[in-house]
């Protein structure tokens, strides 16, 4: 049975918006907390290796339902799981200053990472099944777009909320999320889902998924994209975790560090938007893995100058590296994955996003210990350069990649 039958090659507004909406409303939960998440552990006098374990804290069950989650928005439905991914979420976030205690603070974001993982491969879902391949590649990058537009809006509400109180900013947060869910209340129902009854047996894992979704890495495209996705979220970990922590110990006040996060999300938007463009004169490969290269240096090169300027223009690189992977990731994930694995796929990938989310900050926690905060950022920077080298290097020499290039990058 086809689960997944064509949709029309356009789409009509109310549905468009919405999943636009879905991206906005998603993506922009994890960098809107990944701001207010350290400045509030400083409230609570948290040390360094304490913000690194609750920054981490939120990547620890996506990580390991990553794919569990991914078959389960297969089986029930994206729309059905962005109902349950918001609701849940916006009850979590309103917790937050309830629990004025870093321990606390580590409970919350150990649940919380759950459904935001399901609030954004539930949306990554729908996009990559919506629409006909015609217009795929186009839908991507307008996807991408208004998700990363949502991680400009996001941060910069919740820095000038938290000027006021933090109270107030983690009740921001839960009204974003529900909103989340006013924009799945328009999408169209997931064609030819029939739901499984809801049972608590759903949220155990099956290893038949997993072996299912490890298959898919005898592709070398998505081989690619799950390289791209670890250094990617590297350098976005060294962001969610201690870069507030850094302008803060360079004199911002929280609606400054807002700013710098929000300007990054601007060009996140802006490069996502204009991928096509690009792609014109640089092949998708060399765009996707050159971004990150720059991304990873802006990103390393933020404790040299606490400047205004300089701050400014490194948020600038390392949002456009950020956005500009993005649509270009999904393309590739949803020519190289038949329908009914979409959701595996984007399991498979945000699996491999919170590794890195969890492993970057506990790390950077740990050298920021030891070494200081500016080195702990150089050396972070390094590895995540050394990862690049390797995936420029595999990327030219396996031939069976530039086999299945023909098919997922034309």
């Amino acid at each position: 049975m086809d689960h997944h039958p064509p949709r029309p090659s356009s789409l009509s507004w109310r549905t468009e918006t919405a999943l636009f909406g879905s991206g906005f409303f998603s993506l922009s939960q994890q960098p809107t907390l990944s701001v207010l998440v350290p400045l509030w552990a400083l409230q609570l006098h948290a040390t360094a290796v304490q913000i690194g374990i609750a920054t981490a804290a939120v990547s620890i069950l996506p990580f390991f339902y990553a794919v569990p989650v991914g078959a389960l928005v297969d089986r029930m439905g994206s729309r059905r799981m962005l109902f349950v991914g918001s609701v849940g979420a916006a009850v979590l976030y309103a917790l937050f200053p309830w629990f004025p205690d870093i321990w606390g603070v580590v409970a919350i974001q150990f649940f919380v990472g759950l459904f935001q993982a399901i609030n954004w491969q539930a949306a990554q879902s729908y996009a990559t099944k919506t629409g006909s391949d015609a217009i795929r590649a186009s839908l991507m990058a307008r996807f991408g777009f208004s998700s990363n537009l949502g991680t400009f809006v996001g941060p910069l509400l919740a820095g000038f909320l938290a000027n006021q109180s933090y109270q107030w900013a983690f009740l921001g947060m839960a009204v974003w999320a529900l909103m989340l869910g006013g924009s799945a209340y328009f999408l169209e129902p997931d064609a030819g889902i029939e739901p499984e009854p809801w049972s608590a047996q759903l949220l155990l894992p099956r290893m038949d998924d997993f072996g299912k979704a490890f298959r898919l890495m005898h592709n070398p495209a998505v081989i690619l994209v799950m390289a791209v996705t670890f250094i990617r979220l590297g350098m976005y970990g060294m962001r969610q975790s201690f870069y507030p922590v850094l302008l803060h110990r360079f004199g911002y006040a929280p609606s400054q560090i807002g700013i710098f996060i929000a300007v990054g999300a601007v060009a996140s938007s802006v490069s996502a938007a204009t991928v096509g463009m690009a792609a014109r004169y640089v092949t998708e490969d060399r765009l996707m893995l050159g971004g990150l290269a720059l991304g990873v240096i802006c990103q390393g090169l933020v404790p040299a100058s606490g400047s205004y300027a300089v701050q400014m223009i490194l948020n600038f690189g390392a949002g456009w590296a950020i956005g500009v992977t993005l649509p270009l990731m999904l393309t590739v994930l949803s020519r190289a994955t038949p329908p009914e694995d979409r959701g595996l796929s984007i399991g498979l990938r945000n699996g491999m996003n919170r590794l890195a989310s969890t492993t970057i900050p506990l790390g950077l926690g740990v050298l920021v210990a030891t070494t200081g905060l500016g080195p702990a950022f150089y050396v972070v920077a390094a590895l995540l350069l050394l990862g690049v080298g390797w995936t420029v290097r595999y990327r030219t020499r396996t031939t069976a990649l530039t086999a299945a290039d023909q098919v997922t990058m034309s």
